[in-house]
């Protein structure tokens, strides 16, 4: 079974599996923000580069799903278009 290991934190393969699968089914785009952006906390420099890689890989499907937006959501799509390139983020989303 892999591990990451964040300080005292350990994600086992079946807690990855599971924060997965909230991501995949969570219905709300700000809610699966909200959980992406707690998680990109977690690794430092010297952090396991799996952990990394499977963050940015869940960062990447969630910009890839994104669900039609609420407006209680607009906040979450500045930041987004703030970190993802602008206004051609936001015409691509």
């Amino acid at each position: 079974m892999a591990f990451y290991r964040k300080s005292s934190i350990l994600i086992s393969s079946p807690t990855r599996t599971r924060l997965e699968n909230i991501l995949k089914n969570e219905p709300s785009n700000l809610g699966r923000y909200n959980l992406l952006s707690q998680m990109k906390m977690w690794p430092s420099e010297a952090d396991n580069e799996q952990l990394l890689i499977w963050l940015a890989e869940q960062r990447a499907c969630f910009l890839k799903t994104l669900k039609a937006p609420n407006i209680d959501e607009v906040p979450m799509y500045v930041d987004l278009a703030t970190e993802n390139g602008g206004v051609k983020f936001l015409e691509d989303a």
